[in-house]
């Protein structure tokens, strides 16, 4: 197989899906705050989505914060603020300094019992537009400068519609973001964007078009394979995966069967990028979905290597989880079966060693574990919609100090991270963030 074969990206649809979070079947339980979780998560996939931007502009300080969390060569695919997607957004979504000047929009019963006016696109004049527009890039721009921004994902309602008005927008929007060399990525709910002419536009302006399975877009029933067909030059093929029809969201069989084929016929042209972001926000499916899409495709060479090459890549990951294993493993020689103990020692384990290596069951329960408490990553650096709502003060998330603290019930836990007799423990997830953060450069 060439060594220029394409190989299939899997990330998240967020690092902070509230129900694999609640799952408690992913990240160690001192992965409180946003930026921990996000740590933990990028040694376990090599790409995201953002979805609090979707509802704000992320600030320069908080993208900061998320490269400097991440290894050399892991990509945010970041979701558009909702007004340049043609939605409407609450006034105070709109940052402070762009505030200046807003009209004061016309507001429906519904939004007026909300208490905030919304405004649209439209309503803007064009000095506020190129405000907003430079502030979302001067936001952006420290993913972009640390070579760690992916796609930026826009995503239209139905009514966006494929008109010379509308494709002359998105050519605006080409230009806009172009000094963050990117790659816009567009979710269409409007079918006509599948057709011939409309996918050939999109490819002529290097916009790539984003496949989804959602039941609540009228794209669904589009022809995965048609399209392919149809953007076989495209450089680009992105995937969102929810599985929302029926109440169970784990892919069967079959439906592994059809995404295999699929993914394969994606990575027929050598140097294209394929991502899948999965986003079965269900108990832990989200996490067992992407892992038996992996396997499927693994006979074909076509999963990437990223877990083994963030193993490769900081030796300090092995040495901490073949210890705790070690650890554990005599530990349940000398009992009648696993103690407490050995079972955090074992989930050290696979959180130091970020999913390479330990036995199944732990490997298991630290991988799925992928969106962290949306509560707790309130102005920790989380991906919740409410991080960037204003500039205003947040009381930040309490994270667990390395070598002590209250316990979880009530406080009446002393010395917590310590022995019987009062020894510290080395907190292995500790050592896990200041090994992994030495490579984020």
């Amino acid at each position: 197989m060439s060594s220029a074969q394409t190989k299939v990206s899997f990330g998240f649809t967020s690092w902070q899906q509230g129900a694999l979070v609640a799952s408690k079947k992913f990240y160690p339980p001192n992965a409180k705050t946003g930026v921990d979780q996000l740590t933990f998560y990028a040694n376990q996939y090599p790409c995201v989505e953002v979805d609090s931007s979707h509802y704000a502009m992320p600030t320069e300080r908080r993208t900061k914060e998320w490269a400097a969390a991440v290894p050399k060569g892991f990509l945010f695919h970041v979701k558009v603020f909702g007004l340049f997607a043609k939605m409407k957004v609450p006034v105070g979504a709109i940052p402070r300094e762009c505030r200046e000047g807003l009209p004061v929009a016309e507001t429906s019963a519904a939004e007026s019992s909300k208490g905030e006016a919304q405004l649209s696109y439209e309503d803007l004049d064009d000095d506020t537009r190129d405000k907003l527009w430079s502030r979302y890039v001067e936001g952006m721009r420290p993913l972009a400068d640390a070579k760690k921004l992916g796609c930026v994902l826009f995503q239209f309602q139905l009514n966006f519609a494929p008109t010379d008005g509308n494709r002359a927008y998105l050519e605006e929007c080409v230009d806009r973001l172009s000094a963050l060399k990117t790659t816009l990525v567009c979710e269409f709910r409007h079918k006509a964007w599948s057709e011939q002419q409309n996918l050939s536009f999109l490819l002529k302006n290097g916009i790539g078009l984003v496949l989804t399975d959602d039941d609540s877009t009228s794209t669904q029933n589009v022809n995965f394979r048609d399209v392919l067909s149809t953007t076989k030059d495209s450089s680009i093929i992105y995937f969102r995966l929810h599985r929302r029809y029926g109440d169970y969201r784990l892919l069967d069989d079959r439906e592994i069967g059809v995404w295999r084929d699929l993914l394969k016929e994606a990575c027929q042209k050598p140097t294209r990028k394929v991502f899948v972001l999965v986003g079965t926000d269900a108990e832990d499916h989200t996490l067992l979905n992407t892992r038996r899409l992996e396997q499927a495709i693994a006979p074909d060479g076509l999963a990437d290597d990223w877990r083994e090459q963030r193993k490769q890549a900081n030796p300090l990951l092995r040495m901490l989880r073949n210890a705790a294993a070690a650890k554990a493993a005599k530990q349940e020689q000398t009992s009648d079966g696993p103690t407490a103990e050995s079972a955090a020692a074992s989930a050290g384990a696979g959180a130091a060693d970020a999913g390479a290596g330990g036995s199944p069951g732990v490997k298991r329960e630290l991988e799925e574990t992928d969106e962290g408490r949306e509560g707790e990553a309130e102005g920790a650096g989380g991906d919740s919609e409410k991080n960037e709502t204003a500039e205003r003060p947040k009381k930040q998330a309490k994270t667990a100090s390395v070598s002590g603290g209250k316990g979880r019930k009530g406080g009446k836990e002393k010395g917590k991270g310590k022995d019987a007799k009062g020894k510290g423990q080395p907190d292995i997830r500790g050592f896990f963030l200041k090994g992994v953060n030495k490579e984020t450069q």
